[in-house]
């Protein structure tokens, strides 16, 4: 029995670890010769999934579910499957095997000192560079992005000649900048829509009511099955399809290297973001881009000398948290046309309703700006 139990630890210390999912090992004669060959089985079953979808909408919601359980399948597998046998997880066979039978079927493992230590480091090495990759192109679309944002805002005239900037130390402004950017964007257009949708917005609140009753009216009169299919069609068979390959040697391959090509290299090269920026084009979007910013400077400033120092814009739409509400005790009346005879307005009691034009301080021009209903008789300023 001692001899039996040492023969099948033997057995199990010497036996090759199972191959991955997405490849077939296998080998031949006494040289011991392996061959890793890899199967799209993800691309696959995604294209399936998708092709099924399309064919059957009703299995939409099966595919959904199926496809939440193929992702932590997906990640168990690699989980399980990692060459230093500390960090492997649990395998669904493993834990339905304790369920059912109360152990583990497999039995306990041994685990040697270093095992599996030099190739989960070069593991590692490859997943870093993976790591760098990815953070290497959001920062690069992050940079080019803030550059486009900046050049931009600066063709904003109205905002940056209206706007009062108020300058504030805060010790964390330089690390939650973008989450309090993000954060401020998500409240500005969650409050929008909430405006809207209680009718606090009555001109947005129309445009939406009116525009879904067209669209329901369409999709009422139109097959939308057929619609949706044949567009369900066209986007699978174009997106997800084996000729994707071609997009992969042509488009993606020269800076998303493969493993074997991550471990001899595992130096991210870091995408090039200035050269879309020195075109023809971008120069004098460039240029106008200056003179956008001289002429809102100097609006902005003509503005602090007729109406004072402090200004705020006032959006086309209440995004405000509190909305402005009159209190109950406020009262309205209209006020009085004067397109009246003025025989009739001097008999009115109550000459203090009389409307008076103000004009507003919307300032328009290029060398000198002036009041907007000054500008048809000053039209040489």
């Amino acid at each position: 029995e001692k001899e039996k139990n040492k023969a099948s630890t033997t057995k199990k210390e010497t036996t090759p670890p199972a191959p991955s999912t997405q490849e077939e090992t296998t080998g031949g004669g006494h040289d011991g010769i392996k061959v890793s060959v890899w199967f799209p089985i993800h691309s696959i079953a995604l294209f399936e999934a998708g092709v099924i979808c399309v064919e059957s909408p009703s299995f939409l919601p099966a595919a959904v579910f199926f496809g939440v359980s193929w992702i932590m399948m997906t990640i168990m597998h690699s989980r399980s499957n990692y060459p230093s046998p500390w960090h492997r997880c649990k395998t669904v066979g493993e834990i339905t095997s304790v369920i059912l039978l109360g152990h583990n079927r497999q039995g306990p493992e041994t685990i040697r000192p270093y095992e599996g230590a030099r190739e989960a480091a070069e593991f590692d090495a490859v997943d870093h560079a993976k790591t760098e990759r990815i953070v290497s192109f959001l920062t690069a679309f992050k940079t080019a992005a803030l550059k486009y944002k900046s050049d931009y805002y600066k063709t904003d005239a109205e905002a940056l000649a209206i706007e009062t900037e108020v300058k504030e130390w805060n010790m964390f402004e330089s690390y939650l900048y973008y989450v309090h950017l993000g954060l401020s964007y998500m409240c500005i257009y969650m409050r929008g829509l909430r405006n809207v949708i209680v009718w606090k917005s009555s001109s947005y609140s129309y445009i939406l009511t009116v525009t879904f009753f067209l669209l329901g009216l369409a999709c009422a009169l139109l097959p939308m099955d057929i619609v949706m299919k044949w567009l369900g069609r066209a986007l699978v068979w174009t997106l997800l399809g084996p000729w994707m390959k071609l997009v992969d040697i042509f488009c993606i391959q020269s800076y998303y290297r493969t493993r074997s090509e991550l471990k001899a290299n595992p130096n991210i090269e870091e995408l090039e973001v200035d050269e879309m920026f020195k075109g023809e084009k971008y120069q004098l979007l460039a240029k106008s881009v200056r003179i956008a910013a001289e002429d809102a400077i100097k609006l902005k400033q003509m503005r602090e000398c007729r109406f004072g120092a402090y200004s705020a814009r006032v959006l086309p739409f209440d995004d405000s948290r509190f909305p402005s509400e009159p209190l109950p005790e406020s009262t309205a009346e209209p006020y009085r046309s004067r397109s009246k005879k003025r025989e009739d307005r001097d008999r009115d009691e109550d000459k203090s309703l009389e409307w008076t034009f103000i004009p507003g301080q919307r300032l328009r021009g290029s060398m000198i700006p002036v009041a907007e209903d000054l500008l048809g008789s000053n039209a040489a300023i």
